[in-house]
């Protein structure tokens, strides 16, 4: 079934702004990754790596719930079962990373640096593999929606 231009273009534009999101959260991820690797919190390098994950998770949320998310939903089959997977995972995630939030201010993550590097090993790990089945699902779903163009 052909999609209008306009959806198509749409579709591409959003594919490419994902792919940038997704990028932009695994960089985010590692300058985390190497603030832990540390082993001492370092206090500024810390704040500054979690504030900047933040920002782009928020980002890559915005961008799925606005615009990627109205594109994809509409389409049927398995595509359809498959973003709402998605959907409801995606609230499931949300909801634990605020409850890590909430049980992480940063005056309880330095001082108990070890465990809450352990949960935030798992909250990391949770947002991977997010990402991961994002990309498996929503970029060929996208692509289908560009007319193949992906």
């Amino acid at each position: 079934m052909p999609f209008s231009e306009n959806a198509q273009r749409l579709a591409m534009t959003a594919l490419t702004r994902l792919r940038a999101q997704h990028r932009e959260i695994a960089s985010r991820l590692d300058a985390l990754d190497h603030v832990f690797a540390a082993g001492q919190p370092d206090q500024s390098a810390y704040v500054a790596a979690r504030w900047q994950l933040t920002k782009a998770s928020r980002a890559r949320w915005r961008l799925l719930a606005n615009e990627v998310f109205p594109l994809v939903q509409n389409l049927s089959g398995e595509w359809s079962r498959a973003v709402e997977d998605l959907l409801d995972d995606g609230e499931v995630q949300q909801e634990a990373s605020v409850r890590h939030l909430a049980r992480w201010p940063l005056p309880a993550a330095i001082a108990d640096w070890d465990a809450y590097r352990n949960a935030s090993n798992e909250i990391r790990a949770g947002m991977r593999a997010r990402v991961a089945r994002e990309a498996a699902v929503i970029y060929p779903a996208l692509e289908l929606l560009g007319g193949g163009r992906g």
